[in-house]
């Protein structure tokens, strides 16, 4: 059997100790690279490793930018100003792990729009719009996802609930995808702006900014349908380091 190379070992190590202190139900959603350095020098194996904060902020930036942590450890970063890089990192979700690879469903309990479900996929979905319906069966032809609909994320003790959230079970990449329908509805398109304004003040980047945030509008079917296939195609790689 092969040595897992020190690099993965290191990675594999920090996401461990991450995962066991965010387990606690009285540990935030997120912590950031500071709170995570003071979780990883209390492992002598670790410690030894990154003396200090420094030495630890410079090897995530290099696995980072090699592509390798997101395999090992659950974060988002914002790095906007290249010199200090704002870390966010969160636990692994143990019941997003699985040892088959078959696409699955899971239904929130956000009930706001449940009027409004009159639309129904093929294996009896609800959900509130024939543009939904028609970007959830396609999410659904891949068979290595998982699908979360209205499923919450919270941030500073507000709470918003997500279109999709989609995770590749291959990679462990996951995605937010939020669809607006109702563009020609003024009290709807100011809803659509709160809503990114939310995102962007809680540090969510677009998949066009380097994030995994997702945002489609309807305007016509020919192009929500050429915005799905393309981000589709980001979503369902399964290209591995």
């Amino acid at each position: 059997m092969k040595t897992l190379p020190k690099v993965y070992k290191l990675l594999k190590e920090i996401g461990n100790s991450l995962n066991g202190f965010l387990k606690s139900p009285d540990t935030p959603i997120e912590i950031r690279s500071t709170e995570l350095y003071e979780i990883v020098s209390k492992n002598p194996y670790l410690k030894t490793e990154f003396p200090d904060n420094k030495v630890f902020n410079q090897f995530l930036r290099k696995q980072h930018q090699n592509g390798i942590m997101s395999s090992f450890v659950s974060y988002r970063v914002d790095t906007t100003n290249k010199y200090f890089y704002q870390w966010y990192f969160r636990a692994k979700q143990e019941n997003l792990e699985y040892s088959t690879i078959n696409n699955e469903t899971l239904e929130g309990t956000y009930n706001y729009y449940k009027n409004s479900k009159t639309n129904i996929a093929s294996d009896g979905t609800k959900l509130n719009s024939e543009q939904e319906v028609f970007i959830y069966e396609q999410l659904k032809k891949c068979s290595h996802l998982l699908i979360k609909i209205e499923f919450p994320i919270t941030k500073y003790g507000e709470t918003k609930y997500v279109d999709f959230i989609i995770q590749n079970k291959q990679t462990r990449k996951e995605f937010y995808w939020e669809h607006f329908g109702m563009t020609n509805n003024e009290i709807y398109k100011s809803k659509i702006t709160d809503k990114i304004e939310w995102y962007r003040n809680n540090g969510f980047k677009t998949i066009e900014d380097g994030g995994n945030l997702i945002y489609t509008y309807y305007s016509t079917d020919n192009r929500l349908k050429k915005d799905v296939d393309k981000y589709l195609e980001i979503i369902k790689a399964v290209n591995k380091v």
